[in-house]
């Protein structure tokens, strides 16, 4: 095995982030004696929500995780013979989850064969049922249980104007709203930006990622009602969410992580990020005679405010850029990057370190050249 040079992103199938010294100290802190996890899972909790200014907060495990949690929570409530019922929902009215058409793709893509895919697996694990709505008006209090939202979608066109069109719907008729933003972070204003601000009912983290907390972490805000109620029905209760209980070191590492993320300097990273994809143009330029377009963007490719490098192989299809990618990654240590629609390869600059900047410069020219020249 070899470590990889991330100039992908917050990905987990690259362990996501590396932790601080802070929290890698705090999960080993919680690591060293035994105590009372539901009292500690409900303290850290109320902190979590003090902290990020939402009325309640829950450590799931995992950002999935917190899927079939809130799923739960919005069938069951925080009745615990409901609770322990689930996934039977015998005697529910409302069981349906609704998704709009266009979250069909992407990461959410098969959701009409819902088995292949694991974010939608946690709804009907949960109990819940998906029906996937075209329009808002299809919205309907009487068979809805909740509305998921994944916001994740920056190629949806004016996706802000249909979040507010479909909150406002979904508030009217009391259907429970909630965000999937596992990978919202950065800012970390969102912590609060989707509940506090824009008025949904619960949002839902990814640890592991932008928050730089435990890989294995994931983190629910939002109303109290629905916070108590995703308690009722997650670990170590024997409830639904048993098989994805949350450890006492997860909880320290993900409380601790959070007050990182709110006491960090997001210009000061802004900045940083920016001056590493520069440079990464800069460094590549020497690729423009062999086809090569540079175009520096300014978000990445979940909408967060990172910018990247992208490289637009004019001489190459599809395959050629997949063969780039796979030499990359084969290198010693493994360089990961991710395509780009339009036949590119994208760099970001998020979990990248200062000495290997120009690693990755050398290698994507080296590995252009070595694939066209084959």
């Amino acid at each position: 095995m070899h470590r990889v040079i991330n100039a992908a992103g917050a990905l987990s199938r690259l362990g996501g982030s590396v932790l601080s010294p802070g929290v890698s100290e705090a999960m080993k802190f919680a690591s060293q004696d035994f105590i009372d996890l539901p009292f500690f899972h409900d303290r850290a909790g109320e902190e979590l929500a003090r902290i990020t200014n939402n009325e309640g907060a829950c450590v799931s495990n995992g950002a999935a995780a917190g899927i079939l949690v809130s799923v739960a929570a919005c069938l069951a409530g925080s009745n615990i013979e409901l609770a322990a019922e689930l996934p039977n929902t015998t005697g529910l009215e409302k069981v349906n989850v609704l998704v709009w058409r266009k979250h069909v793709d992407g990461f959410l893509a098969g959701a009409d064969q819902v088995l292949h895919n694991g974010y939608l697996s946690a709804v009907t694990m949960a109990g819940g049922t998906l029906k996937i709505i075209d329009e808002v008006d299809e919205l309907q209090n009487s068979d809805a249980a909740m509305l998921w939202f994944p916001n994740v979608y920056p190629q949806v066109e004016n996706e802000e104007d249909f979040f507010d069109l479909f909150l406002n719907r979904a508030r009217l008729l009391g259907i429970p709203f909630i965000v999937d933003a596992a990978d919202q972070i950065p800012p970390v204003s969102n912590l609060w930006y989707f509940t506090r601000d824009k008025g949904a009912d619960l949002a839902i983290f990814s640890g592991g990622k932008g928050l730089k907390g435990p890989g294995s972490s994931g983190l629910i805000v939002g109303k109290s009602e629905l916070i108590r109620a995703c308690r009722v029905n997650s670990g170590p209760e024997h409830s639904i969410g048993r098989p994805a209980k949350v450890g006492k070191e997860e909880i320290a590492g993900l409380l601790k992580a959070v007050e990182e993320a709110l006491s960090s300097d997001e210009l000061s990273d802004a900045h940083k990020w920016h001056s590493v994809v520069d440079r990464w143009l800069v460094e590549l330029d020497e690729l423009k005679h062999l086809g090569v377009e540079l175009q520096k963007t300014s978000t990445s490719h979940s909408g967060q405010p990172i910018p990247r490098a992208i490289l637009f192989l004019t001489f190459a299809d599809n395959a050629v850029r997949d063969e780039i990618i796979d030499y990359l990654w084969k290198q010693n240590p493994n360089i990961a990057v991710l395509p780009q629609e339009g036949v590119g390869i994208a760099l970001n600059p998020h979990m990248i370190k200062d000495e290997e900047i120009s690693l990755v410069s050398r290698a994507i020219v080296s590995a252009i050249v070595a694939v066209v020249q084959k």
